[in-house]
């Protein structure tokens, strides 16, 4: 099998044609895989110019020969065959390393202003990563969502509480960096718990406060990402920007940690063709690997 599929086929391990309905226990081994969305509506143009940068000071920051990062981008809001949820390849890979990131990043096409759609559905995006990206197995598996809006609710799609219970059977931690008021000035950002990343302190958060409404801000919560205020990513200013980075270093630092501190149970499932595919889930009852 080639193509984009090629780098799945070792990942399965021993989870070949012949092991489906075999099970095991195995922790993360340092993979990390990151998938970001991207609505390509023309606001968000300028902002998601600025992710590879913000993508490589983070591998960087984390320890790239800690951790092994992955990357895979997807598109979705924008024109006529963009509008729904689309793979952006690297290199001809669904997910690829950091180096293959700037690169993917200059196939995104963002509208041109008089269609932007501030009602684009991350939660489609979501689901259709989640279910159609090659994860390594075990890896912690984190979703980075920039959006300038929050979701209007679709009758015609799957609820936030199915989604949010979607990505938590998945193990899959969300962030987003959106536009959000109280995310200004001296404030970058919170965690899921409600401690607040400051400018001059975005090493830690400290205290907690009430974090802001949205539906986006509920699935973050629910699988203990964070979230962070669009206007740093976007500024000019070093000090800015770098706080933004330093923040999210810190959170996203302690996510990997307690994730890849557990012990998952691995299952080796029958994939679409019919070849073993590798589903990994975190497990309280088994706490050692």
């Amino acid at each position: 099998m080639k193509g984009m599929w090629a780098e799945y086929l070792p990942e399965c391990g021993r989870c070949g044609a012949n092991k489906i309905g075999k099970t095991w226990f195995q922790k993360a081994d340092k993979a990390v895989d990151v998938v970001v969305f991207v609505p390509e509506t023309s606001i968000l143009k300028s902002y998601a110019e600025k992710i590879p940068t913000f993508l490589s000071s983070m591998a960087e920051s984390l320890g790239e020969s800690k951790f092994s990062f992955r990357f895979g981008v997807v598109g979705f809001g924008g024109r006529l065959t963009h509008k729904g949820p689309h793979a952006i390849t690297l290199d001809g890979q669904l997910m690829n390393d950091i180096d293959s990131v700037e690169d993917a990043f200059e196939h995104l096409k963002f509208s041109n202003g008089d269609s932007d759609n501030d009602s684009s559905n991350a939660l489609e995006a979501m689901a259709y990563a989640a279910y159609n990206y090659p994860f390594r197995p075990a890896a912690t598996k984190i979703f980075l969502l920039l959006t300038s809006t929050d979701r209007h609710p679709m009758a015609d799609f799957a609820s936030l509480e199915s989604i949010g219970s979607m990505l938590e059977s998945k193990d899959i931690i969300l962030n987003v960096i959106g536009k959000y008021r109280k995310f200004r000035g001296e404030v970058i950002g919170q965690n899921f718990r409600g401690n607040v990343y400051y400018r001059k302190r975005p090493e830690v958060g400290l205290g907690t406060a009430t974090l802001p409404e949205g539906e986006y801000v509920s699935l973050m919560k629910s699988t203990q990402g964070s979230v962070f205020g669009l206007p740093f990513l976007g500024s000019d200013d070093k000090d800015k920007f770098g706080a933004l980075q330093q923040a999210s270093v810190s959170a996203w630092k302690e996510q990997i940690k307690r994730d890849q501190y557990a012990c998952k149970e691995c299952f080796c499932a029958r994939g679409d063709a019919g070849q073993g595919k590798t589903i990994c889930k975190k497990n309280s009852f088994h706490t050692k690997c």
